[in-house]
């Protein structure tokens, strides 16, 4: 699952929204997050999260990617029935670092397959998603293999509750959903959904 928007747009706090929601639904723990700025202005969503594991410098962000490889493969091999959740921040950026570049290619080739046989929940945040921002040479694996939600903004800093279904999801007679025009309900927030597992039961539209 990739989400995609301009800045502001709200995709931190979707994916958090989402991580929580596969977390207490689905038994699905969040292992690891990458993110240069896991701790920085991210850290108020992820938080709530509760990773096992984070990288954040460039030293870390380079060994869990590689790390995230290995562990895809050993946990095809090993068969699990339990999940577990890895969530990326900018990828984009992570792909320019110098020492992370090459491990990056290789992640995101990977993460096209093996995620889902390694039961692993991917989700991945990104201003784009074309060829410069990802990998060369993937169009139709990112087109067969991934979910893209995009978020949008007006002024590129408040949210709007407006997402568009780039592809990845069908509706119920199976049809591919192309560029479909949804709308996020006000609870859809990754606070009010952690004090709803907490607490603090959201109270849902009528």
């Amino acid at each position: 699952l990739w989400l995609i928007g301009a800045q502001g747009s709200g995709k931190t706090n979707t994916a958090g929204a989402i991580a929580l929601i596969r977390k207490y639904c689905f038994d699905a723990p969040i292992y690891q997050l990458i993110d240069r700025h896991a701790t920085g202005e991210n850290w108020d969503v992820w938080k709530l999260l509760d990773a096992s594991l984070k990288a954040e410098s460039e030293e870390e962000i380079g060994q869990a990617l590689e790390d995230a490889t290995d562990r895809w493969l050993q946990r095809i091999k090993e068969k699990p029935k339990s999940k577990q959740q890895i969530i990326i921040d900018e990828f984009t950026n992570l792909k320019k670092l110098p020492s992370c570049k090459e491990v990056a290619t290789l992640f995101f080739s990977m993460h096209l397959t093996d995620t889902r046989k390694a039961k692993e929940n991917f989700i991945g945040v990104n201003h784009y998603f074309t060829n410069e921002s990802t990998v060369e040479g993937t169009f139709e694996a990112r087109k067969s293999g991934t979910i893209q939600l995009k978020k949008f903004s007006a002024d590129g800093e408040i949210p709007l509750s407006r997402v568009q279904i780039v592809h990845g999801l069908v509706d119920e007679h199976g049809n591919e959903l192309i560029e479909v025009e949804k709308t996020l309900p006000s609870w859809f927030e990754v606070n009010k959904i952690y004090e709803h597992f907490n607490g603090s039961p959201i109270k849902f539209e009528q």
